[in-house]
C-alpha cells in the first residue's frame, strides 16, 4: 500500500536588516541551532529533512523573504529531493 512521507523543510537563516530588523531582533542568534534541531526532530519522527539554507539565502534588502531567483532555486532543490525520495 501507499505509505505517506513527510518532508520537513528548514528555512534559511534570517538577517536582522531592513524594515523587519526590529521584528527579528536576536533571531539570527536564535536561528543558529534551528537546522540541527529540525533535522533531529524529523529523524525522531520518521520524516525526511531538507535545509533550505544549504541552497538559498534570504533577500538582503529585508533579511526575511526570498527573491525571485531564490524561489526558483529552492523549487528546483525541493523537486530534486522529492524525486530522490520517491523516484
Amino acid at each position: 500500500g501507499h505509505v505517506a512521507r513527510t518532508l520537513v523543510l528548514c528555512p534559511p537563516a534570517v538577517e536582522e536588516r531592513g524594515e523587519f530588523a526590529l521584528s527579528f531582533l536576536g533571531a539570527a542568534d536564535r536561528f543558529r541551532d534551528l537546522p540541527a534541531q529540525m533535522a533531529r526532530f524529523a529523524t525522531e519522527n520518521g520524516a525526511d529533512f531538507m535545509d533550505a539554507g544549504a541552497h538559498i539565502s534570504v533577500d538582503p534588502t529585508d533579511g526575511v523573504h526570498f527573491d525571485r531567483a531564490a524561489h526558483a532555486t529552492l523549487g528546483q532543490a525541493v523537486a530534486a529531493k522529492v524525486v530522490a525520495l520517491f523516484g
